[in-house]
C-alpha cells in the first residue's frame, strides 16, 4: 500500500503518494523508499504490488503564493463536493477544481507526480494528486524494479463515467493497462465492476493437489455473532450451506440422545438451500453417536470425535453444521480448512 505516505500529522504539504524522494525539502515517505525498504528486508521484488491511488489528499496552506511542496501545513483541507470527506478529493472532483474552478496544476519532475492549489470556500488549498500521466511514470518504474504488479485503491474514484475530466472513461486505469499491456480497459463496464486482469504469480494449486501445497484462496474467518447466512469457506469448495443443519437446545444438552441424524457422507436430509431452523427440541442430536454438544455464549466449536462436524451455538441453541467434503474444521481458526492444516485430521 503505497498511498497515504503523507498526511496531516506532518508540518508541511507533501504527496501522499509520490514516486521518488524529494531533494528540494525533507520528505517523509515515497514509494521508491517503501519499494527499497521491503526488498532491504529479503521480500523477492516479483512478490510485490505498487499500491496505486485515484484520490487526493489536500491540506490547507497560508495562501496561493506558498504553494511549492513542503510549505507549511495548516490541517487537513476542505471536503469535496461528492466524496463529503476533509482533506480528501477524488480524481474526478479533482478535475473539477482544475478544469472550473481556477485550481493551478503543477508537474513536480523530482518527484514524477502532480500537484495542484486553489481555494475551497475561500481557504487556500494544496492537494497532492495523480494523473493519466503519473500512473504511466508509476507503471514504467513497476517493470523497471521487476515487481509483480500494480493494483488501486480505487475504482469509483476514477472517472468512471468520463464526464469530469474529458480523459474517457476510467482515464487512470486506461493509463495502468495500456502502459503494462497495451490495451486500454473496457469502457463499457459499470463503476462497480472491476476491470482487472489475474496476476500471472499466483498459485494455480487446486484442493485435490498433495497436502504440501497451499490452498490457492483465503478462507473466511467466521464470527462469533450469528451470521444470517452460514458460514462460508473458500471459493474453490460447495458453499457450507448445502450442509445438513440440526438444531438443538442447550437446556437438555447433557440428556441422552434419541434422535440421530446420518452419517456425514448421506445424502443430506433437507433441501440444500434451507437454512438452519430455530425450532427448539427437548432432545439433543448427536452426529457421531457419541458426542453431545452444550455451550454457554455464542460461538463455534468442533466435534472431537469427527473433524467434518462443527457447532453453532446462537441464543441458547446449537446448531449442527458440515464442513465442505473434504475439509475438515479448525477450532483455532474457526473455519473449514484443509485437513492437512488442522492438527489430528490428516
Amino acid at each position: 500500500m503505497s498511498y497515504d505516505l503523507a498526511g496531516t500529522w506532518l508540518p508541511s504539504v507533501q504527496h501522499h503518494s509520490a514516486l521518488y524522494p524529494a531533494t528540494s525539502f525533507s520528505s517523509d515517505w515515497d514509494m521508491e523508499r517503501a519499494i527499497d525498504y521491503w526488498i532491504g528486508k529479503g521480500v523477492p521484488a516479483n512478490k510485490l504490488m505498487l499500491g496505486l491511488s485515484t484520490y487526493a489528499r489536500n491540506f490547507v496552506i497560508s495562501s496561493g503564493t506558498q504553494h511549492a511542496p513542503g510549505s507549511p501545513s495548516h490541517g487537513a483541507g476542505g471536503s469535496g463536493e461528492f466524496t463529503g470527506m476533509a482533506g480528501f478529493q477524488s480524481y474526478y472532483e479533482m478535475c473539477n477544481y482544475v478544469k472550473n474552478k481556477g485550481w493551478v496544476s503543477v508537474w513536480s519532475d523530482e518527484q514524477s507526480v502532480p500537484y495542484a492549489y486553489g481555494q475551497i470556500y475561500g481557504a487556500w488549498n494544496w492537494a497532492g494528486y495523480d494523473t493519466p500521466r503519473s500512473f504511466t511514470e508509476k507503471s514504467k518504474y513497476v517493470k523497471t524494479r521487476g515487481l509483480a504488479g500494480v493494483f488501486v485503491w480505487s475504482l469509483d474514484f476514477d472517472d468512471f463515467n468520463g464526464e469530469a475530466c474529458g480523459q474517457g472513461s476510467y482515464p487512470l486505469l486506461n493509463a495502468i493497462k495500456n502502459e503494462l499491456t497495451d490495451e486500454g480497459v473496457d469502457t463499457t463496464t459499470s463503476p462497480t465492476t472491476s476491470p482487472t486482469t489475474p496476476p500471472t504469480t499466483w498459485p494455480t494449486t487446486s484442493p485435490t493437489t498433495s497436502a504440501t501445497t497451499p490452498p490457492t484462496t483465503s478462507l473466511t474467518t467466521l464470527t462469533t455473532t450469528p451470521p444470517t447466512t452460514s458460514p462460508t469457506t473458500s471459493a474453490t469448495t460447495p458453499p457450507i450451506t448445502s450442509a445438513t443443519t440440526t438444531t438443538t437446545n442447550i437446556n437438555s444438552a447433557t440428556t441422552s440422545p434419541t434422535t440421530t441424524t446420518s452419517s456425514p457422507t448421506t445424502s443430506p436430509t433437507k433441501s440444500p438451500t434451507t437454512s438452519p431452523t430455530t425450532s427448539q427440541t427437548t432432545t439433543s442430536t448427536n452426529m457421531s453417536g457419541k458426542f453431545v454438544p452444550s455451550c454457554g455464549v455464542n460461538g463455534y466449536g468442533g466435534n472431537p470425535n469427527d473433524c467434518t462436524i462443527f457447532y453453532h451455538c446462537a441464543h441458547n441453541v446449537v446448531y449442527t453444521k458440515h464442513c465442505p467434503p473434504g475439509l475438515a474444521f479448525d477450532s483455532k481458526l474457526l473455519i473449514c480448512n484443509w485437513p492437512y492444516l488442522v492438527p489430528g485430521c490428516n
